[in-house]
């Protein structure tokens, strides 16, 4: 589902989400979204990605997904225009 202010990627839909980390990639910010399977009682692994659209464009949000195996979805149109409208990338 797209977000209206990050870009995301799917990693691994099939885990319930139990909190998230921040990380960041060649200076910019993401959050990691860490998950369990469901039923079970330890292990973690990441669930998805989100991307700031002040701080990562389109292409770089979607190479660095691709790169991690992941299906990118951009960010609403709406938010785009704003970002595009303001100069943010």
């Amino acid at each position: 589902m797209p977000h209206e202010n990050y870009h995301s990627c799917d990693i691994d839909t099939g885990l319930k989400v139990l909190g998230s980390q921040k990380r960041s990639h060649k200076g910019k910010p993401y959050t990691v979204r860490i998950g369990r399977k469901k039923g079970k009682s330890s292990g973690s692994s990441e669930h998805s990605y989100l991307y700031p659209i002040g701080s990562w464009s389109k292409s770089e949000a979607s190479n660095h997904c691709k790169d991690h195996g992941g299906r990118f979805i951009a960010a609403t149109k709406k938010a785009q225009e704003f970002s595009n409208k303001y100069g943010l990338e």
